[in-house]
């Protein structure tokens, strides 16, 4: 991570504006780290014993594996070097993980929030539509990426209809509509929960006479609005999940669907205030509105839609073992703190793991990839969010005093990347350091762009930093042993094994 200070410099650097250090994230230190080293192997005995299949599914266990080795130094690194001071910096690699690893999920959030308001949405009004399933139906969906994929599917084809016979109310000849999902498997208290976050401009596009693509804004919907649009979307769901993919399931299915027939409202014990129905374990909020003029809450609200299952300031550990999480908004009547024994938080956990090939943000209508119009509505700079690093660095006489101006004439070449992820140097003012601790992989320390010299993968990264020729390897390898998990710990993998007997013959 990069990390401010107001101490003077230690170490020279290439730097002309305020001082930055990078610090190493360390998450062998984190509390959640610990927990999933010391219990994953009990976690996983108990799951073998108590299901039927005898084990839980493979992409579970390589999402916890990975966690281990993320941000391990031992487990590989890119090797990052100022090209006039020479300068060197080790970052470590992360896992990427989408459900367990808090930091790659915190970088994903920020990612996507940075991508949607600079490359996505346009400047125009954003409402935030939430669908909820209900429990039984979570479960049954939970393994299944088709069926999620058809829910989701229903629920947008009955919200896009909302919005034509709007539009078609004010003269607006073949609307165009468009929105970005996010799919949401948890809830506050680490619970599954699957419920669609969907982002949707507050009005419709058209073509107008000159081909050019206009908006018109819609009426916010009304509470009748919303309880016609449940009582299209349930019996149409429950219908086609019942005859088509889950017959085992049909029966109460069909019942369901018939306790919302198209002429009655959904009766709830506790009606909510606002923009939101109930009905039959099924709710739709759509009370949340952003201006056009707000991009600063616009990537707020697209951070929330994003944002990862677990927070590490919420979880503690007892005295006596047992873990503590802290709950932000708790269901009426459950407890604000939750005590779980170790393999208890761990199957959690394994629960809001995301299947495979699975994605999580979706792009329908004119915000999808093939959209015709998609060109005519999205930003049309797709790299404005990301700032152009220097074009020259200083020479090494100003690496030597930062303070006192040098003219320069070495190119500094532009870091790689793609069109979509965005390097470390632009999310860092926008993330929380409570939320996550992040790597970089193509870093921007000292206020100037780095560039990666090489990329070593274990074991060949430990035989680079144990290796007896250079001067400073024993004192790198001691400092690796200490951050590494104890070795009866390890998960039994091959780049592992060699970190293991090396060490082990150093010692």
């Amino acid at each position: 991570m990069l990390a401010s200070t107001s101490e003077p410099r230690t170490k020279t650097g290439c730097s002309t504006g305020p001082t930055f250090r990078y610090q190493r994230r360390e998450p062998e230190k984190t509390l959640l780290h610990r927990i999933v080293r010391e219990h994953l192997a009990t976690f996983l005995a108990d799951a073998a014993e108590r299901y039927p299949s005898g084990d839980i599914p493979a992409f579970i266990r390589a999402e916890f594996e990975r966690y281990l080795r993320c941000g391990i130094l031992c487990h590989g690194f890119a090797r990052v070097r100022c090209p006039t001071c020479r300068d060197e910096l080790l970052v470590a690699f992360s896992c990427k993980n989408r459900g367990v690893c808090p930091s790659c999920s915190a970088r994903r959030m920020a990612d996507t929030a940075a991508h949607l308001r600079d490359c996505v949405l346009p400047s125009v009004p954003v409402r935030q539509w939430v669908l909820t399933l209900p429990k039984r139906l979570r479960f049954l969906l939970a393994w299944r990426p088709k069926l999620i994929s058809l829910a989701l599917r229903l629920f947008l084809r009955a919200l896009f209809a909302w919005q034509r016979r709007c539009a078609g109310r004010q003269g607006v000849n073949d609307p165009l509509c468009g929105a970005v999902t996010m799919i949401q498997r948890f809830g506050s208290a680490l619970n599954f929960s699957l419920h669609f976050h969907t982002l949707v401009p507050d009005g419709v596009f058209f073509e107008d006479g000159d081909g050019e693509v206009q908006f018109q804004a819609l009426p916010p919907p009304t509470r009748s609005d919303l309880e016609k649009l449940v009582r299209k979307i349930v019996p149409r769901l429950l219908r086609k999940l019942g005859a088509e993919e889950l017959p085992e399931q049909a029966e109460w299915m069909a019942a369901l669907a018939e306790a919302l027939p198209s002429g009655s409202r959904p009766v709830v014990d506790d009606p909510p205030r606002g923009r939101c129905v109930l009905g039959e374990g099924f709710s739709l909020h759509a009370g949340v509105f952003v201006d056009e003029l707000d991009g600063e809450a616009l990537e707020r609200l697209a951070r929330y839609c994003a944002r990862p299952p677990l927070a590490l300031r919420r979880l503690a550990q007892a005295d006596d073992g047992q873990i503590l999480y802290r709950v932000k908004h708790a269901a009426p009547g459950a407890p604000r703190l939750l005590r779980l024994t170790p393999t208890q938080f761990l199957g959690r956990l394994a629960a809001l793991v995301p299947p495979p090939r699975s994605h999580l943000t979706r792009f329908h209508g004119l915000f999808a990839p093939h959209s015709k119009h998609r060109d005519h509505i999205v930003p049309a700079q797709p790299h404005s969010a990301v700032p152009s690093p220097p074009t020259e660095v200083p020479t090494a006489a100003a690496c030597a005093d930062p303070g006192k101006k040098q003219p320069s004439s070495m190119p500094l070449p532009s870091p790689p990347r793609g069109p979509y992820r965005l390097p470390w140097a632009t999310l860092l003012p926008g993330c929380s350091p409570s939320t996550c601790s992040p790597a970089i992989a193509v870093a921007a320390s000292d206020g100037l762009w780095r560039s990666v010299t090489s990329r070593r993968r274990s074991p060949r990264s430990l035989r680079i930093l144990a290796c007896p020729k250079r001067p400073r390897a024993l004192g790198r390898l001691a400092r690796l042993r200490r951050s590494s998990p104890p070795r009866d710990r390890w998960p039994k993998t091959a780049s592992t094994r060699f970190l293991r007997t090396a060490t082990t013959k150093s010692a």
